[in-house]
């Protein structure tokens, strides 16, 4: 019995992480179906399909078809990031259930810390690999007209317009509820109070990134000596971010390994102490030919 419990527990923690991770990242938008992603023998290397096509030709009645040439490659990407933290809690601090225990430290782990780290390693890739860029500076006057100037560059590159989402930092979106020649939507609750944030623009969704997740370049923090509290923090030379439009067609959010685990105080061999461990072995990848599918404006 006691190894069905073990099994039912792990099935409880994993659908508890993946749902904090689900409600509390800002990307988990850009978790879509991974099509043309190959496993390999290396544990840090997956590879992703990257194809050309060509146009049409013209058909003759005599010779058919003009023919055509597919090029097909599978391109290696390293997987950079191998992250984790194990945390121990004294079987005499609390007398609840271990199990509600374990759950709720897992939850506040992913949702409290795992997932604005994943969210801005995630925000400075699409950054870095973006393959349309402004850097200019941006007012109430001009927000709008800068968005719309990235999304004629979007179209320009043939980007489709139906999957794209609007990611703005928390400056930016207060630009433009308050934008010039902006009819906001004005919504009345019950409870009589009235919402003036714009929730999409020309048909992308919406969604504020705090400015602290919201730059160019982050460094990893380890996790001992002067790096204790571990996460991560803008590199010194990172630029903030204003807006940026994603194509979710363009980006591949990979994650080749996570694990999350409970020792109870009779099986932990070190204390008397639940010990809870938490692994995630992860990356965002924007293949050479998608990236002209995210457009980055950072501050000038």
């Amino acid at each position: 019995m006691a190894v069905v419990n073990k099994i039912e527990l792990a099935q409880l923690y994993k659908a508890i992480v993946d749902k904090a991770f689900m409600q509390s990242s800002l990307t988990a938008p850009l978790e879509v179906e991974k099509r043309y992603i190959q496993d390999t023998d290396q544990a840090e290397v997956v590879k992703i399909m990257e194809r050309t096509l060509q146009g049409l030709g013209d058909y003759s009645r005599s010779t058919g078809f003009k023919q055509g040439t597919i090029e097909a490659k599978w391109v290696p990407y390293t997987i950079r990031f191998d992250r984790g933290r194990t945390f121990s809690l004294d079987v005499m601090d609390d007398w609840e259930s271990l199990s509600v225990i374990g759950g709720s430290m897992l939850a506040d782990l992913v949702a409290e810390y795992v997932v604005p780290e994943i969210d801005a390693l995630r925000f400075a890739t699409m950054a870095d690999r973006a393959g349309l860029d402004d850097a200019s500076a941006l007012s109430s006057s001009n927000i709008v007209e800068k968005i719309r100037n990235a999304e004629r560059k979007l179209n320009d590159a043939k980007v489709p317009k139906d999957g794209r989402i609007l990611y703005l930092s928390t400056e930016a979106a207060e630009m433009l509820d308050t934008a010039t020649g902006v009819n906001l939507r004005r919504t009345l609750t019950p409870a009589q109070s009235i919402d003036t944030r714009v929730m999409d623009l020309n048909g992308m969704p919406i969604i504020e990134v705090s400015s602290d997740l919201f730059y160019d370049k982050f460094d990893t923090l380890n996790g001992v000596d002067d790096e204790e509290e571990g996460g991560v923090i803008p590199s010194p030379d990172a630029k903030p971010l204003n807006f940026l439009i994603v194509y979710k067609g363009s980006v591949n959010t990979i994650t080749r390994h996570t694990a999350s685990r409970i020792f109870f105080p009779n099986e932990n061999q070190q204390l008397d102490a639940t010990r809870v461990d938490y692994r995630i072995y992860h990356d965002l990848i924007v293949p050479n030919n998608k990236r002209k599918g995210v457009f980055v404006h950072k501050k000038a």
